[in-house]
């Protein structure tokens, strides 16, 4: 059985702080400027919601996901509910993790015509994609990230 690492509220919006300093730090000389955040549900959603409140951005939700509870699919749900990509708008792409790499590497294929920057706050640099997310947080390997949002059967 993989080994849990749990992390409560206030781990993660200290994690969330150093992200947006990161974040900030890159783009305060820059030109970037953000429509929106695009926000990976489940876990990116509480990430994007506090880094939205930070850089005064809105939030837009989408569900990329390979698992139904624990059981890892081949071929992911799905859920825009609506949202396109707009030509010429940059948008804050926010994940809780990039860990086998999937949902990165489904993005990638499936929105490669938006422009788009990718922000987590764990990464596992061993995931089976290969893929590195434009920003993250800090690096993972080897355990299962137990996020205090998560369902307490998610939990166990």
């Amino acid at each position: 059985m993989i080994e849990k690492e749990y992390y409560t509220q206030e781990q993660i919006e200290d994690m969330v702080d150093k992200l947006y300093n990161k974040l900030y730090n890159q783009i305060k000389d820059s030109t970037i400027e953000f429509s929106s955040i695009v926000a990976i549900e489940r876990g990116g959603v509480p990430i994007a919601k506090i880094l939205g409140e930070k850089l005064g951005i809105g939030v837009i939700p989408i569900k990329i996901s390979f698992y139904k509870g624990h059981l890892r699919q081949e071929t992911p749900t799905v859920e825009t509910y609506g949202f396109e990509f707009k030509e010429g708008e940059k948008y804050l792409v926010v994940d809780d993790l990039v860990d086998s790499g999937a949902t990165l590497d489904y993005f990638e294929n499936n929105f490669s015509h938006a422009n788009y920057y990718y922000v987590t706050l764990f990464w596992n640099e061993h995931g089976r994609f290969g893929k590195e997310p434009d920003m993250y947080v800090d690096k993972h390997v080897g355990k299962w990230i137990v996020f205090p949002w998560e369902l307490e059967e998610d939990k166990k």
